[in-house]
């Protein structure tokens, strides 16, 4: 099954005098990020599955959350291309996201008896273990495999290490 990631980076800035009002009512500079402490600017990007930028947004100062700068360029698009099939997976920052947008369980149900043994504790079931545990989640064959490329759908493309 294709898919895509989408994540947020925050690079570190020089110094902006540019000052907007928070969430609280306090007027913060908007340039720096929380997160890293100084100031930053926060870029979006979708990547494909073997790490290859497929594209990445504008640079949205450092306070604007990751959910929030996806929201505002790259999600609108991801949301086309769920619809065509293509899941997009991301970090726990995305939570909420929409449709087609995957992010972790934060914590998964206890499930009894469902959990793939890791090492049989004695010799004599290992070759049972092996049996049972083929078709588990984690088994080497159900993991996504790379892919053909992924179809455009974003509205402009990052021509990736071609120093354009």
């Amino acid at each position: 099954m294709p898919y895509v990631i989408l994540d947020g980076k925050i690079f570190e800035t020089g110094r902006l005098s540019e000052r907007v009002t928070s969430a609280k009512g306090e007027e913060i500079n908007a340039w720096y990020s929380g997160k890293k402490h100084r100031p930053g600017a926060n870029v979006q990007a979708v990547m494909l599955p073997g790490g290859l930028p497929a594209w990445t947004g504008p640079a949205e100062p450092g306070h604007v959350h990751d959910i929030t700068a996806a929201r505002a360029c790259a999600l609108p698009a991801l949301y086309r291309a769920a619809a065509a099939g293509m899941p997009t997976l991301t970090d726990g920052g995305y939570e909420g996201a929409g449709i087609g947008i995957r992010v972790p369980v934060k914590n998964p149900p206890e499930t009894s008896g469902s959990t793939p043994t890791r090492k049989p504790e004695t010799p004599c079931c290992a070759a049972s273990a092996a049996r049972e545990n083929e078709d588990s989640p984690g088994s080497p064959g159900l993991l996504p495999r790379p892919i053909a490329p992924v179809p455009s759908v974003f509205p402009h493309q990052v021509s990736a290490f071609r120093g354009e």
